[in-house]
C-alpha cells in the first residue's frame, strides 16, 4: 500500500517498472508460469488503469525518455574518460549537469571498473545466494522457506528501480 502510494505521489516510472518487476517474481515463485501469466492478465489492466497517465507512458523518443536515454550516454562518455579506477565518489556532477539516473552507470562512472564491479557484485552475490538457497529447501528453517519468494521479489525489484535512480 505505501509503496503504490509512494508511486502515485512521485509519478515514477521507474517505481512502477519495480513494482512490477517484484509482482512478477513474486507471483511467479509462489503460484508457478502458469497463475502468474493469469494473475498478470487480470492485474496488468486494473494495474495500468489505476497508475495511468504519466507513470504507463513509456517513449524514448522524447520528453525525459529521451533524456534519460541522453544521461545515459553522458555517463558512458564521462566512464570513458577514467575507466579503471573512475573519476571519484561525489565527483558526477562536476562532468555532468545532472546526475546519471541509472545506479549502475552512475557507480562505474564515479568508482571505475573496479568499485562498479564490486556494486554490481553485491546484486550478483545477494541473487546466487538466494538461488543456492532455493536449491537446497530441504535443509531450511520453514520460517525462511516461507519468506523465500518474498525476499527473491524484493531483491528483483531493487535492482529495477536501481536502473531508473542514482543511489549508489
Amino acid at each position: 500500500l505505501l509503496t503504490g502510494l509512494a508511486i502515485v505521489y512521485t509519478f515514477s516510472r521507474g517505481g512502477f517498472l519495480a513494482l512490477m518487476a517484484g509482482l512478477a517474481t513474486l507471483f511467479y515463485l509462489k503460484y508457478g508460469s502458469k497463475r502468474t501469466i493469469l494473475l498478470g492478465a487480470i492485474c496488468l489492466p486494473v494495474l495500468l488503469a489505476l497508475f495511468a497517465g504519466r507513470m504507463t507512458s513509456f517513449s524514448t523518443d522524447e520528453g525525459t525518455g529521451q533524456t534519460r536515454i541522453q544521461l545515459w550516454s553522458d555517463g558512458l562518455d564521462i566512464f570513458r574518460t577514467s575507466p579503471l579506477i573512475g573519476i571519484g565518489m561525489d565527483n558526477y556532477r562536476q562532468f555532468s549537469r545532472h546526475v546519471a539516473h541509472q545506479s549502475f552507470i552512475h557507480c562505474f562512472t564515479e568508482l571505475g571498473i573496479l568499485g562498479g564491479t564490486l556494486f554490481l557484485g553485491a546484486f550478483y552475490f545477494a541473487l546466487r545466494g538466494l538461488l543456492r538457497l532455493r536449491n537446497n529447501m530441504d535443509d531450511v528453517d520453514p520460517q525462511l522457506r516461507r519468506l523465500y519468494p518474498f525476499l527473491v521479489a524484493m531483491l528483483v525489484a531493487y535492482t529495477a528501480g536501481m536502473c531508473f535512480l542514482s543511489r549508489s
